[in-house]
């Protein structure tokens, strides 16, 4: 395991933190001119009213990629990379590769929270545009123009696609990870890293590799705050409360967090130190609401009783679980109606790592992760930190219980002591993965499914022009105009695995909104108003930063609505591996079939110049049972090779 948190910069550190309580919040520090995106008042337009969050800016490298970076190898622009490469290279120390062995890499991420891939696109979209408004401009202005704005924001030559997630992870990973270690990045929101190493655990039990690298990296920036701060989502104090009466918002971090799997067999075999066994995985989606940011209690619930299933374990059986905890009021109420209403007879233990280190967003529930494996290897079970007084109504007391002080974490029965942890995604998209203890014994073989072949039952295609935020729906929309809506029948059971290409122009506009006031304190004469022009027709066309913004801008979310209209329930994700992501879309809607975890899978793919399409994949015999045909259909091998 390998871990980057505000605090700390290692697993040992963060053990301490976790012990200490300490929070760690404090202003940018350097990472951006504050005042140019602050205000006091809530309502200012693209203002963000939050001055704190949590930064790594006291990260200490590992000493390799320390040495890197002294050679010139990575620079201070390429903070997720460094992030993540650290991380990758505190995991795979004393993981055992042998010649020949297999590499993934599947890490949690977007480009939203890259605050390096934010400013690359203001430098060449504001070049490009306040050199158009000049009178006689010419491509050397436009050249003039970049070099004054990579000067201030510190970009020396680097282009957006070069900070694109998929690009920022196969930097961090080059070298560290055996056999050409394919990449995918998960976006799921907040439970995509939790996401992630499911998806990693079933590459290794498929064969498909020897060695997994699974985890998830998240940023800060002042467009995510700013959209964060129009929901109300974040606290105005500079403190952090989880499950407690004060609760009233939360604060995100910089993180980054790994984990190396591998299969139990050749853990063994290969002598390697078992920090714990995943037991079962089990995701959702909150289906039909009151809105895709709503919270669900019922799409919470639903991916817990789905990861004991899959662990063959009952409540009882799970000694405490490491909740979300972002501390907004709804959130926090929805998560713990969740967690009382499965919890065993005895009721059931819950904390949060959240007070002390901040939400980790895309990264959260790797942390959370390593959070439990620590406990497991000190045998302890750390406080929940700042919290006194739980809500009115709140079940902390009858059957939920918060630990504000550390005690031992005791086998019951001679039985594997057995933690959960909980991740949930803006959208509506719920992860819980269950981990216990390794207690030596007989490791015995994954089981192999029947045959059953992946089949298309249903497609469409829309080429431009097209409304690109609607796109998806509209998708949807001509598949039940042609075959009918097919998952009815199999609601609790259907998924969405998506993949975009190419910026949103509603997050481009945005993103320009919100750099208007540090770009206007860099230029003067013709250049300050040609600038002056460009932002008044940004202003014209996109409207101020409000609640509509942060889900019109999230690429997840393109998949969480499709669920949201539809009443679906199985996972939603968004996949990234670069030009072969629509391949790895169809690869990933083939694993989770085949493996069971969903009955029907919608396959979207969108290019925002391009068009898209949409497929709806299941499995052959699921076809049969409801009088599906079978309009094409591969073989696992061939559907796997796309």
């Amino acid at each position: 395991m390998g871990i980057a948190v505000p605090g700390a910069s290692s697993p040992g550190e963060f053990w301490r933190l976790l012990n200490t309580g300490q929070p760690q919040f404090s202003e940018p520090s350097g990472n951006y001119r504050l005042d140019s995106f602050w205000s006091a008042d809530p309502d200012a337009e693209d203002r963000t009213y939050v001055r704190v969050s949590g930064f790594l800016s006291g990260l200490l490298p590992h000493p390799r990629l320390a040495a890197e970076m002294a050679d010139g190898l990575f620079t201070r622009q390429d903070s997720e990379a460094i992030w993540l490469r650290h991380c990758l290279l505190q995991a795979g120390e004393g993981v055992t590769a042998r010649a020949g062995d297999r590499g993934r890499c599947v890490i949690g991420g977007t480009g939203l929270t890259s605050q390096g891939l934010d400013e690359a696109i203001v430098i060449e979209h504001a070049a490009h545009q306040i050199s158009a408004r000049l009178r006689n401009g010419t491509a050397a202005d436009t050249e003039r123009l970049r070099s004054l704005l990579r000067d201030h924001f510190g970009h020396t030559g680097l282009c957006p696609a070069q900070l694109l997630p998929s690009q920022v992870v196969c930097a961090a990973v080059s070298g560290v990870a055996p056999g050409g270690c394919a990449v995918t990045v998960v976006d799921a929101a907040c439970s995509s890293s939790l996401y992630a190493i499911d998806l990693g655990a079933r590459y290794l039990l498929d064969g498909d590799c020897e060695i997994a690298y699974c985890g998830g990296m998240s940023g800060i920036t002042p467009r995510f705050s700013t959209a964060l701060a129009k929901l109300g989502g974040l606290t105005r104090r500079a403190r952090l409360r989880v499950f407690d009466r004060r609760t009233d918002g939360t604060l995100f971090s910089e993180a980054a967090a790994v984990v190396a799997l591998k299969t139990l067999i050749r853990a063994l075999e290969d002598n390697d130190r078992v920090l714990g066994v995943l037991a079962g995985f089990g995701a959702s989606s909150a289906g039909r609401g009151r809105s895709v940011c709503g919270v669900s209690p019922a799409g919470q619930s639903l991916c817990i009783e789905r990861a004991q299933r899959a662990a063959g374990l009952d409540a009882s059986q799970v000694d405490w679980v490491i909740a979300h905890g972002t501390g907004t009021v709804a959130g926090d109420a929805a998560e713990l109606a969740a967690l009382a209403a499965t919890a065993p007879s005895r009721g059931r233990l819950c904390a949060s790592n959240k007070p002390i280190t901040g939400h980790t967003g895309w990264s959260a529930g790797a942390v959370s992760v390593i959070h439990a494996l620590l406990a497991l290897s000190h045998g302890r079970i750390p406080a929940h930190h700042g919290f006194s007084v739980p809500p009115p109504g709140s079940p902390i007391g009858t059957r939920i219980e918060v630990p504000v002080q550390s005690r031992p974490w005791i086998r019951r029965d001679g039985q594997p002591r057995t933690v959960g942890v909980s991740a949930i995604g803006f959208g509506g998209t719920y992860g819980h993965l269950l981990i216990r203890e390794y207690i030596p014994r007989r490791a015995a073989p994954p089981k192999t499914p029947p045959p059953d072949p992946v089949v298309l039952v249903a497609w469409a295609a829309q080429p431009p022009p097209f409304d690109d935020i609607r796109l998806p729906l509209h998708l949807a929309a001509m598949v039940v105009a042609e075959y009918g809506e097919l998952w009815a029948p199999v609601r609790d059971t259907t998924g969405v695995i998506a993949t975009l290409t190419g910026p949103v122009p509603l997050a481009v506009g945005n993103l320009m909104r919100c750099y208007a006031a540090e770009l206007e304190r860099l230029f003067t004469g013709a250049d300050a108003t040609a600038l002056a022009a460009f932002l008044a027709d940004v202003r014209d066309e996109h409207p101020p930063t409000s609640r509509d913004t942060l889900p019109g801008i999230m690429p997840n979310i393109m998949a969480a609505r499709l669920a949201h209209v539809y009443d679906l329930h199985g996972l939603t994700m968004l996949v990234d591996s670069g030009p072969t992501s629509a391949h790895t879309a169809l690869d990933v809607a083939g694993r989770y079939l085949t493996d069971g975890e969903l009955d029907m899978a919608l396959v979207l793919a969108v290019n925002v110049t391009e068009g898209g399409w949409m497929l709806a994949l299941t499995r052959s015999s699921v076809a049969r049972r409801h009088g599906w045909q079978a309009r094409g259909g591969w073989r696992e091998t061939t559907a796997r090779s796309l």
